[in-house]
């Protein structure tokens, strides 16, 4: 299928939510937008090879293999609710930047019902943030052993922002802004290369996502979740300037 031109409005990017609430730029290494098409690059058609990293560091994340790249939804009429859907296959980017210490990673993203071992993010080890088939997301470490789960919210097929941060041996998960689970991980290693699922059961990536080698802050989490309402299921437009 040919890649629609969005024409006007290509060069819209959220600066700021109602509150002024910042950006968080402070520690991100890795920040992406599939809504900005001016900021992915194509193996054909809407299949997805490269996304850009926003975040100033030159963390591109690339996929070389067309079955393997994830499709652009475009939205002409409202172009920051585009999106990179998975097509049924193993979609997924390498290039995320790993972090060993502490960190946080944001996803706006959608999921499908799923029957299987799924993943988010991965590495070439056996560290991953992952769906199991009872829909609730597990955290594995570099062991490969002993997940954890993430067990106060299933996950389900609607558009969420979903949070992790670890900041020493604490780790928390936010589901839309509401801190769900705080984890004690002492001892435990997390390195994240690839962001993407097997099969579909990651259905979108939505808006924008990114990774900090640091926590953010309850404020700087709120950040993800402004372009949600309070029944947590409608999309509120965005407050949006033209990018410099």
């Amino acid at each position: 299928m040919p890649r629609l031109s969005l024409g006007l409005g290509l060069n819209l990017i959220p600066r700021t939510l109602g509150g002024g609430i910042p950006f968080p730029s402070s520690g991100n290494v890795g920040y992406y937008t599939p809504f900005d098409i001016t900021k992915l690059g194509f193996s054909s058609g809407n299949n997805v090879n490269l996304v850009v990293d926003q975040s100033g560091v030159g963390n591109d994340l690339t996929q070389s293999s067309p079955s393997s790249n994830m499709v652009l939804i475009e939205n002409a009429l409202k172009p920051w609710n585009s999106r990179l859907s998975s097509d049924g296959s193993d979609d997924n980017y390498d290039g995320l930047p790993t972090q060993a210490g502490d960190f946080s990673y944001v996803f706006k993203c959608e999921f499908n019902v799923i029957a299987q071992t799924e993943y988010l993010l991965s590495d070439t080890g056996d560290s991953a943030l992952l769906l199991l088939s009872d829909n609730y997301l597990y955290l594995r470490d570099t062991t490969g052993a002993n997940d954890i789960a993430l067990d106060n919210y299933s996950v389900v097929a609607d558009e969420h922002v979903y949070v992790i941060t670890r900041e020493g041996d604490t780790l928390k998960y936010y589901v839309d802004s509401n801190l769900k689970q705080t984890i004690d991980v002492t001892g435990r290693t997390f390195t994240f290369s690839r962001v993407g699922a097997t099969a579909d059961s990651l259905q979108a990536l939505n808006a924008e996502w990114g990774v900090w080698n640091r926590a953010l802050t309850q404020t700087e989490v709120d950040y993800f979740s402004y372009l949600r309402n309070d029944d947590t299921n409608a999309i509120l437009q965005p407050l949006i300037t033209p990018a410099p």
